[in-house]
This record gives C-alpha cells, structure tokens and sequence, in this order.
C-alpha cells in the first residue's frame, strides 16, 4: 500500500508540474499586450510656437501633455517648436515623424504625408476686444472694423477668404494682443486659453470676450507619418488621450491660464471623429 501511495503522489506531482508551464503562458496571454518594436521607437514631432501651448521646445501645456502620453504610451516623442511656417516647410520636406496643431480644415494639404491622426484639442475661437466695445458673436458684427489675425494661422469657417473685411496680420499672437490694447485694431481672433494667457502675461486689464459664444470650433490634430506601425500607434495615443480626461491628469497639464480657485477647468479634448464648426454666419 506504502508502494502505491508513492507512486500515486509521484504521479500527481508530475501532473502538476507539467501544469505549471501552461499556467504561466496562460498568465502572459491574459497580459496587456506590449507595443510592437515600430510602435516603440522614438518620434520627432515638429510643433508649431504658440504662446502657453507650445513657448519652446522645454515649455508649453502641450508640451507637457504630449510628453506625459508618450510616457504613458511607452515611447519618447522630442517635440521641436517652430514658427507654423517653417513647421509645415520641414514636414513637407520630410522632416520628422509627425506634425501638430495641424487643423481639420488643412488635413487636405498633408494628405500625401501623413497615416494617421490623433485629436488632442478642440479649437475655441472668440473675438476679443477692448472694454466698453461691443463684442462681436457673429460675422455681420465685423463689418466696418479692423480685425488682427496671426499670419500662418488657419481660421474657422474661411475668414481670411472673407475678402470685404478689413484685416490686418501680425507675425505672432503677442504683436496682435498689443495692438489691440493699443487700439490699433478693434477686434483680435484668438483661440481661448492663448489669448487669455496672453492678457495675463502682458498684465493687461482692458481686454474682453464672450467666453459662452465662440466663433468657431475646430479640432487640432496630431498628424504622423505613414509608417510600419502607425496606426497601431496612433490608436494607443488616443486611448491613452481620453484615459487622461477620465483622471483628470488632462485638464492638469493644460489648465485653463485664469484659473480661479474654486472654478473647474475647461477640458476642451473633443470626441473623435474630428469635427469642424465654422464661424456663425
């Protein structure tokens, strides 16, 4: 009996042991899978200087978040800030993997060079004026007034196409935020949280909008060169986009630039499919 019990435990260990590699695949399998080799390596993503979102290529929100997704992510993305102009001038030269805030509406202009999107950011334009002036909330209310725009900025709904408006264009958001508080011009167009930082930095006390009626809304993208891997990749940037809006870390990392105590912060990363919303006729 002794005999037998010894061969019978003996049987059963074999048993088991034999499990215990099954077991272990088994494990790995359930794993969350790890990124291909492609989707890993490191990115270069040429972005264009904006004040608050992209200052240098060691400061700006975007900066920041785009740096905190790649962590996420597990790949280095080295963003290099440049004027929008030579941006889209090295892109198109093809200069590094990827381009951003690339909007909807200028999609078509890339659509030899690029394999994948990725919206991170909607768009928010208003008008903003000096005090005491009215503010404008729709296009009839522009007529017969001097409007700063930024040069190589594209804007919602064609309004540089809007050829019976008198405009004035400045290199940078910084020259145009100036002249409107000097009163060189009556309206400046501006995305939101620019413009507000902006009216921040400059200590400027004479500069308003209507933060409930913005002109346009447009999805800025993340555009990537095609390549081995990209949709995988750009697929991973998004889930991780919209895990960071659901703990909050995204309205951390771009808050908005007058936030007040007590005020929760606007997350202006808007659903996908990319969408367009013109300026209000």
């Amino acid at each position: 009996m002794s005999r037998f019990l010894r061969c019978l435990w003996l049987g059963v260990a074999i048993l088991l042991g034999a499990g215990f590699p099954a077991s272990a695949d088994a494990s790995s399998a359930a794993a969350s899978p790890r990124p291909s080799a492609a989707v890993s390596q490191p990115l270069t993503i040429l972005a264009y200087n904006i004040p608050f979102f992209l200052e240098s290529n060691s400061s700006g929100a975007m900066l920041n978040l785009m740096q905190e997704v790649g962590r996420r992510v597990g790949v280095t993305l080295t963003l290099e800030v440049l004027p929008a102009s030579r941006a889209n001038q090295a892109y198109r030269q093809g200069i590094g993997d990827g381009l951003m805030p690339v909007l909807v509406p200028r999609l078509a202009e890339f659509s030899d060079s690029y394999g994948a999107t990725v919206p991170f950011f909607l768009k928010r334009e208003f008008a903003f004026v000096r005090s005491g002036k009215e503010i404008p909330t729709t296009l009839d209310q522009f007529w017969g007034k001097t409007i700063g725009l930024t040069a190589g900025y594209k804007y919602g709904g064609g309004l540089r196409e809007q050829h019976e408006l008198l405009i004035e264009e400045a290199a940078s958001d910084t020259a145009n935020m100036r002249k409107l508080a000097a009163g060189r011009i009556d309206i400046f167009i501006c995305e939101e949280y620019t413009a507000l930082s902006l009216i921040r930095e400059l200590g400027l006390d004479n500069i308003v909008y209507a933060p409930e009626s913005p002109l346009a809304e447009t999805e800025a993208l993340l555009i990537l060169r095609s390549r081995p891997g990209v949709e995988e990749l750009a697929q991973r940037l998004k889930e991780t986009l919209h895990e960071m809006r659901a703990d909050r870390s995204y309205s951390r990392l771009i808050p908005r630039p007058n936030r007040q105590e007590g005020i929760e912060d606007s997350l202006h990363l808007s659903p996908y499919p990319p969408s367009f919303r013109p300026f209000r006729p």
